[in-house]
């Protein structure tokens, strides 16, 4: 996991799914470090780790200074929006997407039917892909925009409010209804 300048100029983590870069390993007792990179690399930053149940940040030497888990709930898809992790939970058939802030405290909360295709974010927007809708968000979990997900099997956020949408064979651009 490396690490690169924000356009502010201050240092901000890599972001990789889990299953690619997931700097620790969840044991039943105990959260551990697995060797991925030198630790000067990563001395005095802090460190986010995803595991099925819960969020986790931690010290460059592996402490773990915060965490916020999920209860009955399972991680899925997820993206990162102005210091905030926006992140799938899943229970039963049904998900519900957190807003936690960058000190793993829950802001807001999008409820959903069914489970997350997709997800993109950017411009203060969260894009959400399910089975039946493609849905715009606004920071705080707000609906800004919904549109038809018939056949769509990936979607992003492209400048100007607008939604580009792949699947079936056909590419369409959405805009936004605000």
């Amino acid at each position: 996991m490396g690490m690169r300048s924000s356009p502010e100029g201050d240092r901000k983590a890599l972001w990789s799914p889990p299953q690619r870069r997931n700097p620790c390993a969840a044991s039943e007792t105990s959260m551990k470090m697995r060797a991925i990179q030198s630790r000067e690399r990563v001395k005095g930053q802090l460190l986010l780790a995803i595991s099925a149940e819960g969020v986790y940040i931690l010290s460059s030497d592996g402490v773990k200074s915060l965490e916020h888990s999920f209860g009955d709930g399972i991680t899925g898809k997820y993206g990162v929006l102005d210091g905030r992790l926006i992140i799938e939970v899943r229970e039963d058939e049904k998900s519900r997407v957190c807003i936690l802030s960058g000190d793993a405290e829950p802001e807001d909360e999008i409820k959903l039917q069914g489970s997350v295709l997709g997800m993109d974010c950017s411009d203060d927007r969260i894009l959400i892909l399910t089975h039946d809708t493609v849905g715009v968000y606004d920071r705080k979990g707000r609906l800004v925009s919904t549109g038809d997900a018939s056949g769509v099997s990936e979607a992003m956020l492209l400048d100007g409010g607008r939604v580009i949408t792949v699947g079936g064979g056909t590419a369409k651009i959405l805009q936004n209804d605000r």
